[in-house]
């Protein structure tokens, strides 16, 4: 009889739980991947339009999805999935891994701020984790000779030198970042005078010059009477000679402005540390209550170059991301009629009534931000009050007339005293006083605006310097009669 070769087949050792565990951390990443895509995908149809990222960056998650679920189930049916005694290609994984996502990110911040550029972050993460997952489904006879090179000695030193240069910039950036958010509360030391100018401090050396705006730093000695002037550059452009603010010192003697280009809304510097260095006797947050409320910049993130503190580090002026932020605001001024009107429209929806939900959470966002300089100007004692800026518009009646036509708008859906009644109430309920300039400026004969511009000539100028000072001198005048005694002393 013919000799028979029984083949005798081994059963299959059972998985252990690491490799058990291994399928299921693959497997929760390829979901969690194929959920962000189909996120992506419906956001990008129901909301967000084609303009945006979102759909290339859907399709990628989709297929690094699949592909990772095709991955983890032939290393599964392989066997490839059991815990490796040697760590050393678990951690030049690792080291792949970090390098891969700092590229996308470095690609992402070059892309710039655009809208949901972190979704194409993740996405291009997602990809190149896809990536270094195939040596899971692919033969080790495929992968043999890619293994031997990146053995060698420099590849391997070019990997560490990677890794390490990534992690140097990561931890130099977090170092940063700590540091910008300790020191406002204390928890390292005074900030010096170059980091209180990263913060976004501006100075008004125009009128004194710098010398003499610098020695108001650290002043703790008596001396005149110190206002703090909170707002944007188009707000505080009257502490330019013969601006409202240059006026309002010259009519009181003892009193001593130190403007702070700091925005009231939209702001994203923390006021605690100019103010501490200041220590103000009073604080003056001028709002252009209509102008603020229809201007919203464009929300800095982590893909954002200009939020980050290692660029100011190597610029000259130490605040790239706030010079963005007022080039991005609509310019009013220097311009034709039509322009002019063009720029000068969109403020119209601050009157719009009823009020509008985009409308809404603009006020709750501006009124969450006066909370903030409240609570900053509380805690150390000093006494807040209020300068509302109206629209041009709302002074000057056939403007407003025109603008109306232009956009649309009834008898019935526009409140031209809208704003300055929100602010009011807003006031009031904390009990801070308020300076409402529209009532002056519409006593005005003639325009107190430049032609074609938000911005005041002579007459409105002085207007605003006769309201703020007559007020100051209402309500301080004990105290900078003081002052001006101290000062004018031998």
């Amino acid at each position: 009889m013919p000799k028979t070769n029984l083949a005798v087949r081994r059963p299959v050792a059972p998985a252990g739980w690491h490799s058990r565990a291994c399928l299921a951390a693959l497997g929760l990443v390829a979901l969690a991947t194929l959920s962000g895509g189909a996120a992506c995908l419906w956001y990008h149809a129901h909301v967000a339009g084609p303009q945006h990222v979102l759909g290339p960056a859907g399709i990628i998650f989709l297929v690094s999805g699949l592909m990772q679920l095709r991955i983890a189930t032939i290393a599964w049916r392989a066997g490839r999935l059991a815990a490796r005694q040697n760590s050393g290609p678990v951690l030049r994984s690792w080291r792949l891994f970090l390098a891969g996502a700092f590229l996308a990110y470095v690609a992402a911040l070059a892309i710039g701020p655009a809208e949901y550029i972190g979704c194409a972050w993740l996405a291009a993460v997602a990809a190149w984790y896809t990536m270094l997952l195939l040596p899971l489904a692919a033969s080790p006879r495929v992968l043999e000779g890619w293994r031997k090179w990146t053995q060698g000695r420099t590849p391997r030193r070019l990997s560490w030198l990677v890794t390490v240069s990534i992690l140097l910039v990561v931890f130099a950036e977090a170092g940063l970042q700590t540091c910008k958010y300790a020191n406002p509360y204390g928890w390292i030391g005074c900030l010096t005078a170059r980091s209180i100018v990263a913060q976004g401090l501006q100075i008004n050396s125009t009128a004194e010059g710098h010398t003499a705006a610098m020695s108001r730093i650290g002043r703790f000695t008596p001396g005149p009477f110190r206002v703090a002037v909170v707002g944007d550059k188009a707000a505080l452009r009257g502490a330019e000679h013969q601006g409202y603010l240059a006026r309002v010192e010259q009519m009181l003697p003892g009193l001593k402005l130190a403007p702070l280009g700091i925005p009231v809304t939209w702001s994203r510097v923390d006021v605690n540390v100019p103010l501490t260095a200041f220590r103000p006797d009073l604080v003056l947050a001028v709002v252009s209550v209509c102008e603020d409320l229809t201007y919203e910049p464009g929300r800095t993130t982590w893909f954002d170059w200009r939020q980050l503190e290692l660029p100011r580090w190597f610029t000259t002026n130490g605040e790239p991301a706030r010079a963005i932020d007022h080039a991005l605001r609509p310019s009013s001024s220097g311009g034709d009629l039509e322009s002019f009107l063009r720029a000068l429209g969109p403020q119209l929806a601050a009157c719009r009534t009823p009020i509008d939900q985009t409308m809404r959470a603009r006020w709750q966002e501006a009124f969450t931000h006066l909370d903030r300089l409240l609570e900053s100007c509380q805690r150390q004692q000093i006494p807040l009050a209020l300068v509302v800026v109206p629209g041009e518009f709302q002074v000057n009646r056939g403007l407003c007339a025109t603008l109306t036509r232009r956009m649309g708008y009834t008898a019935e859906q526009f409140d031209v005293d809208l704003p300055q009644r929100r602010i009011a109430g807003f006031a009031d309920h904390r009990k801070l006083p308020l300076v409402d300039l529209l009532p002056y400026l519409r006593l005005c004969r003639q325009s107190p605006y430049e032609p074609n511009d938000t911005a005041w000539n002579e007459q409105g100028n002085a207007v605003a310097a006769s309201a703020i000072g007559g007020w100051l001198e209402s309500r301080y005048g004990g105290q900078l009669a003081s002052a001006a005694q101290l000062s004018s002393a031998p």
